[in-house]
């Protein structure tokens, strides 16, 4: 189990950078909530409250340990059960 957070609450889940063969860099990460911090999430997000990622990053094929603000530039909610949500999130800082 992979533990992040967000603005200080708990999610599974980690950033990944991708670097593209034309130089571009994209941060994407995959993070796993509860229902409730989930529309907690949501909430923050349509009040452009600043966003603070804690946790794992994957980058050139290493883990390393990163806090940062997020701008999330695309949310996706897509319910895996009645207690929680995948939430992917692509980002940019």
């Amino acid at each position: 189990m992979v533990i992040a957070s967000l603005n200080g609450t708990n999610a599974q889940g980690f950033v990944e950078v991708i670097e593209r063969s034309d130089g571009s860099i994209e941060r994407t990460g995959l993070l796993k909530l509860s229902t409730p911090n989930a529309m907690e999430l949501r909430h923050l997000l349509d009040a452009d409250t600043p966003i603070v990622y804690k946790g794992p990053v994957l980058a050139n094929g290493r883990w390393r340990a990163d806090t940062f603000s997020v701008t999330a530039t695309d949310v996706a909610m897509e319910c895996e059960s009645e207690e929680t949500v995948n939430v992917t999130i692509n980002v940019r800082f």
